[in-house]
């Protein structure tokens, strides 16, 4: 019955990490957007007042995607959790290699268009995963009593 009681609370927990992850992610989209509308404007000679607004949405952005790298690691961790607790491997593909990449090599070509475009793919491609990953999880909620 222990066994039980701990796999929901890790469950649960998990489920909530993901939710956390999740809203981050979205944050980060809409930051991302921004910063990119910004970028455009920037590269269609937009001026000084233009490029400082530039530069402060493009690090609010990359402060959204710190906190979208830690939500990310909390999840795995509470994902894992899950896997020793029942033996169970719920797979959560790339969403640390996307953190990792977008720190690794971002910082150096942050004004670039392209660069912010390819976080976006990013961002909503670690929502899609998140999302997949959360549907199993209520779906194995909804299977268990506590």
């Amino acid at each position: 019955m222990q066994e039980v009681t701990n796999y929901g609370k890790e469950l649960r927990e998990a489920i909530h990490a993901g939710e956390a992850a999740m809203q981050k992610l979205e944050n980060a989209e809409k930051h991302l957007s921004s910063a990119k509308s910004w970028g455009w404007l920037d590269v269609i000679g937009g001026g000084a007042v233009i490029s400082f607004v530039k530069h402060w949405k493009v690090n609010s952005a990359m402060e959204e995607l710190e906190e979208v790298k830690k939500a990310l690691w909390n999840f795995q961790r509470e994902l894992q959790d899950i896997n020793d607790c029942v033996g169970m491997n719920i797979e959560i593909g790339n969403f640390l290699v996307f953190a990792d990449f977008f720190f690794d090599n971002f910082l150096v070509d942050l004004m670039v268009q392209q660069k912010i475009s390819e976080m976006q793919d990013q961002v909503v491609n670690a929502r899609i995963n998140v999302n997949r990953v959360l549907k199993e999880l209520y779906r194995i909620e909804r299977g268990v009593e506590f």
